[in-house]
């Protein structure tokens, strides 16, 4: 077994955790939010391709938008290591964790209507872990 050398993020129990808050995720966007994955992004990619084979255009954007989403959530984890990484205040992992919890308590009060927001913010959550 491999050390961490004192790093929480690389600790086994923080990987167990990461890996239940993503499933969990996914199981809420899945059942509730119109069949959409958060963080299976493979799964999204698949349920494209099939609605783009079936010629069901309307549905591309419920797949493509979480797709994107997803990216720019890691192009934002990586901007806030970035600017951060230095500051003596807060490490900017504190700053990334603060982020999702304040998008993912946000999407508890978004209605059914606005669905496509609601998985484009934990899709975006989701890449920042």
């Amino acid at each position: 077994m491999s050390r961490n050398n004192g790093q929480m993020s690389e600790a086994f129990f923080t990987a167990v955790f990461l890996s239940a808050s993503g499933g969990l995720q996914d199981a809420y966007t899945y059942i509730q939010r119109e069949s959409v994955f958060a963080n299976a992004q493979t799964g999204n990619i698949v349920l494209l391709s099939q609605t783009i084979f079936s010629g069901n255009w309307s549905r591309i954007f419920h797949y493509a938008i979480p797709l994107l989403a997803f990216a720019l959530g890691v192009a934002a984890a990586e901007q806030i290591r970035f600017r951060c990484q230095s500051s003596p205040a807060i490490h900017w992992r504190q700053l990334v964790l603060l982020a999702e919890i304040g998008l993912l308590f946000s999407v508890g009060f978004l209605p059914s209507t606005l669905n496509l927001l609601a998985n484009a913010l934990v899709s975006f959550s989701c890449a920042m872990q």
